[in-house]
C-alpha cells in the first residue's frame, strides 16, 4: 500500500522465501513496515471565465486532504489587483485567509463573493492555496477571469436650425439622436418644446407622435450602439413678432439609465425686412 492510503501506525509485514531443487534446501525471510502519519493536501478554485467590469460574482475553492493524518490547514483566497471580496464573511480586502482541521480522506468547499474590478482586460488570476499548520507544505491554484466592459448608453442630440429668419416665414428644423455607446438603448423620449411666437405648419410635425402648440412628443422604442434616429419640424413665425427676438427651440431626451435627461437648443434670431425705396426721376 502506498503511505497515504493506509491508516497511520498500521504494521505491515513482508515475507520471502527461497527453495531450493535439492531436498530440504529452504529459507524464509520477513520484514516490518510501520506506516507513518502522512498529509497530503490537494486545492482547486473555480469562478467564471468572464465576467463585466464591477460585475459581482461567486467562486468556489475545494480542499481535500488526501493522506492518513487528521490536518489543520490555513486556506487563503486571493483575489486580482482590483477586485474585491463582496457579502458577508470574506473579509475586506484582495486576500482572505481562514483555517479549518481536515481529518484523513476530508474534502471541504466553500463558496465566496466577489466583485470584479472596473478595468477590462484579460487574464486576470485568482489564486487559492491550502497550507498544513504544522507540515508547512502547501498547494495552490489559479483561475483566469476576462474582465469585459460593462455595455453603457451615450445619448447624443442635435438640432439644426438657421441663424436668422423674418417674421412670416417658416424654420425648418431638423432633430437627430444618436446613440454612440456600446449598449443598446430602450424606450426613449424626445420632447420638443416650441418657441413662443411660432405656429406648426400644416403637415409639418407629421413624423412625431403628438402635438400642441407648445410641445411636440415622439417615443423611440430602441437604439442600438451607433444607430441614430432623425426628425422633422416646420414652424412659421407670427407676423406679429418683433424684430430682435430670439426663437428658441429646446429638444430634451430621456432614456431609463440616463441620470438626466440629454438635451440640446437651436437659437434663431428675427430679423426685420431691408427698407426699400422707389425714386421716380423724370
Amino acid at each position: 500500500k502506498a503511505a497515504a492510503d493506509a491508516p497511520a501506525n498500521e504494521v505491515l509485514t513482508h515475507f520471502a522465501s527461497l527453495e531450493g531443487s535439492a531436498s530440504n534446501l529452504s529459507a524464509e525471510a520477513s520484514a516490518t513496515t510501520v506506516i507513518g502519519e502522512v498529509e497530503a493536501l490537494a486545492i482547486s478554485v473555480s469562478a467564471p471565465s468572464a465576467v463585466m467590469a464591477g460585475e459581482a460574482f461567486n467562486g468556489t475553492v475545494s480542499v481535500a486532504n488526501d493522506g492518513n493524518k487528521t490536518a489543520a490547514v490555513n486556506i487563503t483566497v486571493t483575489l486580482p489587483e482590483g477586485f474585491s471580496f463582496g457579502g458577508a464573511g470574506e473579509g475586506d480586502g484582495e486576500s482572505f485567509s481562514w483555517t479549518e482541521t481536515l481529518g484523513p480522506r476530508d474534502v471541504l468547499t466553500e463558496s465566496f463573493a466577489a466583485i470584479a474590478t472596473s478595468a477590462p482586460g484579460l487574464n486576470y488570476a485568482l489564486t487559492a492555496e491550502a497550507a498544513g499548520s504544522e507540515s508547512g507544505t502547501s498547494q495552490s491554484a489559479s483561475a483566469s477571469i476576462d474582465v469585459y466592459e460593462r455595455p453603457f448608453v451615450a445619448l447624443n442630440a442635435s438640432v439644426d436650425a438657421p441663424s436668422y429668419v423674418v417674421a412670416g416665414e417658416v424654420i425648418n428644423y431638423s432633430m437627430e439622436v444618436s446613440n454612440q455607446g456600446t449598449g443598446a438603448a430602450n424606450d426613449i423620449n424626445v420632447s420638443i418644446a416650441l418657441p413662443a411666437g411660432t405656429t406648426i405648419e400644416p403637415d409639418g410635425a407629421s413624423g412625431w407622435d403628438d402635438c400642441t402648440d407648445t410641445r411636440c412628443f415622439s417615443q423611440i422604442s430602441g437604439l442600438a450602439p451607433l444607430a441614430q434616429w432623425s426628425q422633422n419640424l416646420a414652424l412659421r413665425v407670427d407676423a406679429g413678432v418683433s424684430a430682435g427676438s430670439q426663437l428658441t427651440l429646446a429638444m430634451s431626451v430621456e432614456e431609463s439609465s440616463l441620470v438626466v435627461p440629454v438635451t440640446a437648443f437651436a437659437n434663431t434670431q428675427v430679423e426685420s425686412l431691408p427698407a426699400l425705396s422707389i425714386a421716380l426721376v423724370t
